[in-house]
């Protein structure tokens, strides 16, 4: 189904008076909007009066505000005046933003504060004053430079940066917040009229057309994560050494996979073929190995098995990259919430040693299923696998009784209740 807004309610688009902002508001109107405010630091231009007017000729009430969203007081009149005239304020839509492009070494700080004051002072007004309100959407049009960089661009990376970390904060404190990193758009904005696209395409990264971005957007504002990057890239082109120097560019990469894939169980074989006494250490290690390589520590061993993996820093982003992690060291397939289902490196670890592995009872690599099932048998005390490992010995009635065969069915109502009680929680149909 299509997107729809609601006509009863005012839309604020920071930046509204730029190709961007203008093509968001046609794409609303289309979908049910009619009330907008648009920002902009400038006067409405000669150029941009025709785009106003077809909105208003399709049905949308549309109110120009002049104001610099770095300011808050000029910010803080918009907000009186939608709450005076207009209906109710129930989505921002960040979309302001400024290039200054330099090498770093010679960006000043006046190039600096010139990119971050829309994208940060401007979104953390826009955030502060909207908190009291009961917003649908609260969208920051971020950019793919701050998850794998660009050329003398630390400034606008640095910037939009901060826009995803907003994003996730808002979410975190039960807001609205979706923070989209957009690659460059061919035909509209700033990067398009500095011709940013052809340098983009040497390496492999394509251009957004105005459809194929709304229907991102659309597809987007339906899902509703809280960051999301919108980048075409064409992997045939790629130069590998780009990919080489880019590390968030490098885990998606064909070799990469190629990686991943080879290493897919490597550490699984590594804990069958170790003794029983030493699979719990062993996975211990392996969990803190990859909690501190996602989120950038030098060693493990000083972690607190009651720390929680959020006060270490984890997020969402980090939180998946963890979970495909020790999927394939595990060659297993865990569900996207694990980090926050089992918040603490103990929990984790408890529930990948418990439910993931059945440590105790792991079968080790190229042994004797027969002898296995024995051994694991008599570990755990397990009465169905001693039942089947004597089952071939000569038959002693007068050995098995009512009490055994009581202990028997309750140990196998037991075995059952927890199996389902774990497939339940796993959303996975029993086998």
């Amino acid at each position: 189904d299509l997107t729809r807004f609601r006509s009863d309610a005012t839309y604020l688009i920071a930046g509204g008076l730029g190709d961007l902002g203008l093509l968001t508001a046609k794409w609303m109107v289309e979908r049910g909007a009619k009330h907008f405010v648009l920002v902009g630091r400038s006067e409405t231009s000669a150029i941009v009066q025709p785009r106003l007017e077809a909105l208003q000729a399709a049905g949308a009430n549309v109110v120009t505000a002049r104001a610099d969203v770095a300011r808050r007081d000029q910010l803080e009149t918009v907000f009186r005046t939608i709450e005076a005239t207009l209906p109710p304020l129930k989505g921002i839509i960040q979309a302001a933003g400024l290039l200054d492009d330099g090498v770093l070494a010679h960006l000043s700080w006046e190039q600096f504060d010139r990119v971050l004051a829309p994208k940060v002072m401007g979104a953390w007004n826009l955030h502060q004053l909207s908190q009291g309100l009961s917003l649908d959407l609260f969208v920051l049009f971020s950019s793919a430079a701050s998850l794998f960089g660009s050329p003398a661009q630390a400034n606008h990376a640095a910037a939009n940066a901060f826009l995803d970390a907003l994003a996730h904060y808002r979410r975190s404190q039960g807001l609205a917040g979706i923070s989209i990193n957009w690659g460059i758009w061919s035909d509209i904005g700033s990067a398009a009229k500095r011709n940013a696209g052809d340098r983009a395409s040497f390496v492999g990264l394509g251009t957004i057309s105005p459809e194929a971005g709304l229907q991102a957007f659309e597809r987007v504002l339906a899902r509703n994560p809280a960051q999301v990057g919108v980048v075409p890239i064409d992997w045939s082109q790629m130069d590998e050494r780009a990919i080489a120097a880019t590390p968030f560019l490098s885990k998606f990469s064909k070799r990469s996979r190629q990686r991943q894939d080879a290493g897919t169980g490597e550490f699984l074989k590594q804990l069958q073929a170790a003794p029983v006494s030493e699979r719990r250490s062993l996975l211990s290690a392996f969990v803190r190995g990859q909690i501190a390589t996602v989120l950038g520590f030098g060693a493990a061993d000083e972690f607190d098995s009651r720390q929680g993996l959020m006060d270490l820093g984890m997020d969402s982003l980090t939180s998946l990259e963890l979970k495909h992690r020790i999927e394939a060291g595990l060659n297993c397939q865990l569900r996207s919430t694990i980090a926050f289902d089992y918040p603490t490196i103990a929990e984790l670890e408890g529930y990948l040693a418990a439910d993931v592995l059945q440590l105790d009872a792991m079968v080790p690599a190229r042994a004797d299923p027969e002898v296995v099932r024995a051994e694991s048998a008599r570990e755990r005390g397990d009465a169905i696998a001693l039942v089947t490992e004597e089952s071939s010995a000569p038959e002693t009635p007068s050995a098995f009784d009512e009490t055994d065969l009581m202990s028997l069915l309750t140990s196998v109502r037991e075995m059952s209740d927890s199996d389902v009680r774990h497939q339940l929680a796993d959303g996975q149909p029993h086998r």
